[in-house]
C-alpha cells in the first residue's frame, strides 16, 4: 500500500511481516505510527496479506505440512518466508528511502544486510513489540523445541538485526529493560517509543444500546475485557475468579476470538457462570463496548504494553489488570494490579469494584486523567517522529 506521495517530503518505508488483521495490538501499533508520519512525511507501507492463492500454495499449505514433520521446521519456513517476500518488495524502494522500519527482527536482518552494502544507507529501524527474543516466542508458539539447529539459526539472525539496526524502538520500559538484560553489551540504542490510542479522553457513542441489545439488567455490573482467546491472555484465570463471585450482580462481555474459544465457553459452563458471560466474538471497533461498561479488567499472563489497558483508561474506566510486562507502568495508581495467572487474586479485586460504584467511578476519573497527562497522542506522535529523524 502506497500512501498519496508529496514532493520535497523524505520517504518513509515501513515494513509489516504479520496479517494486519490479526493480532489487534500489533494492528493498532502500525496504526498509531501510521498516523505519526503522515504530516511529516511521504509514506510506503508493505504489509503480508495471509490470503489468496499464492499464500495457500506457498505459505499456508507448506507450513502445515512441514509442521507435521518438525514444528521448528514450519516456524522458520513460515517466518523467513514472509521476511524474504517483503524484503524483495521493499528493494525497490531503498534506494530514495529516508527511513526504513521493519517490525520484525528476520526481516531487519535482511534489510540491514542489504542497505550495508548501499552507497546511500536509510535510516534503519527495528520495532519491537514484545517481551523476550522473537525466536524464544516464535518457538513457544510453534510448540518446537527452543534449541537445536533451526533455532540456533533463527537466534544468529535475530542477533545480528539487533547489532546492525540504527535504532531499537520498543513499546514500553519494560521491553527496554527485558533485552537489555537478555542482550548484554547490546550497543544499539533503545528508544521507547509509546503507541497512542486517537480517541484518549474522548466517549464512545452507543453505550445506552449496547446495554439494551446485550439485555444488562440496570443493577448488573458489565465487565468488560477485550483479547484474542488464547491462553496467554489468561481468560481460564479470569472466569475462574469469576466463578468464586456468584453471589453479586455481574455480566462479563468478551470481546475477541482465537484458538481457546471453545475451550473457554465449555470452561464457563462448566463454572456455572455460562449464563452470565456473553461472548462477542472480533469486534472492530471493540471500543463501544468498553465504554458501555462498568469496568475493565485485562488478565493477560504476559504483556508488552496492554494498547487495550490504555484505550480503556483514556474511556474513564475502572482497570483491574495484571502485574506483568509493561501494564505496570501505564496503569500505575490509576487501577488495581494483581498478580497474573491466580484467580484468587483477581476475584477480590473484581469484588471490590463491583460493590463499590463511587470507587469505579474515582478510579475511572484518575486513569482518564493519566492517559491525558502522560500518553497525549500529540506528544507520543512527535516523539516517534524524532526518532525517525523526521
Amino acid at each position: 500500500m502506497t500512501s498519496r506521495q508529496r514532493t520535497g517530503r523524505p520517504l518513509v518505508v515501513e515494513v509489516v511481516p504479520f496479517d494486519l488483521d490479526l493480532p489487534r495490538g500489533p494492528r493498532s501499533y502500525v496504526a498509531f505510527y501510521r498516523s505519526a508520519v503522515a504530516e511529516q512525511a511521504n509514506r510506503i507501507e508493505i504489509g503480508w496479506r495471509d490470503r489468496g492463492l499464492p499464500a495457500l500454495l506457498f505459505h499456508r499449505i507448506p507450513s502445515r505440512g512441514l509442521r507435521l514433520l518438525r514444528a521448528e521446521w514450519s516456524a522458520a519456513y513460515s517466518v523467513l518466508l514472509r521476511s524474504v517476500a517483503l524484503a524483495l518488495r521493499s528493494f525497490r524502494y531503498l534506494p530514495r528511502a529516508h527511513v526504513v522500519v521493519a517490525h520484525g527482527p528476520y526481516l531487519a536482518a535482511m534489510l540491514a544486510a542489504w542497505t550495508g552494502r548501499s552507497k546511500r544507507r536509510p535510516r534503519l529501524i527495528y520495532l519491537k513489540h514484545s517481551t523476550g527474543l522473537a525466536t524464544t516466542e516464535l518457538m513457544v508458539n510453534y510448540r518446537a523445541r527452543r534449541e537445536g539447529p533451526v533455532a540456533r539459526l533463527l537466534l544468529r539472525i535475530e542477533r545480528f538485526a539487533l547489532r546492525r539496526v540504527d535504532l531499537i524502538g520498543v513499546v514500553s520500559h519494560a521491553v527496554a529493560s527485558d533485552l537489555e538484560n537478555l542482550q548484554p553489551g547490546l550497543v544499539t540504542p533503545i528508544r521507547v517509543l509509546t503507541p497512542g490510542c486517537s480517541f484518549a479522553g474522548a466517549g464512545a457513542p452507543g453505550a445506552t444500546e449496547i446495554r439494551a441489545r446485550l439485555d444488562l439488567p440496570a443493577q448488573s455490573v458489565a465487565i468488560a475485557s477485550v483479547g484474542t482467546l488464547a491462553p496467554d491472555k489468561g481468560f481460564r484465570h479470569l472466569l475462574k475468579a469469576l466463578a468464586q463471585l456468584i453471589d453479586l450482580d455481574w455480566c462479563l462481555w468478551v470481546v475477541g476470538s482465537g484458538p481457546e474459544a471453545r475451550k473457554l465457553k465449555q470452561l464457563g459452563l462448566d463454572l456455572g457462570i455460562g449464563k452470565r458471560v456473553r461472548w462477542l466474538g472480533q469486534q472492530s471497533p471493540a471500543t463501544p463496548y468498553v465504554a458501555a461498561a462498568d469496568l475493565f479488567v485485562h488478565p493477560s499472563l504476559r504483556e508488552s504494553f496492554g494498547i487495550v489497558v490504555m484505550e480503556a483508561m483514556s474511556l474513564g474506566k475502572a482497570v483491574v489488570a495484571t502485574r506483568t510486562g509493561g501494564t505496570p507502568e501505564l496503569v500505575g495508581e490509576a487501577g488495581i494490579l494483581v498478580a497474573p495467572g491466580s484467580p484468587e487474586a483477581l476475584a477480590p479485586a473484581l469484588r471490590l469494584l463491583i460493590e463499590n460504584p463511587a470507587l469505579r467511578e474515582e478510579l475511572g476519573r484518575r486513569a482518564a486523567r493519566e492517559i491525558a497527562a502522560r500518553y497525549s497522542p500529540d506528544a507520543l506522535r512527535r516523539g516517534y517522529c524524532d526518532a525517525l529523524g523526521l
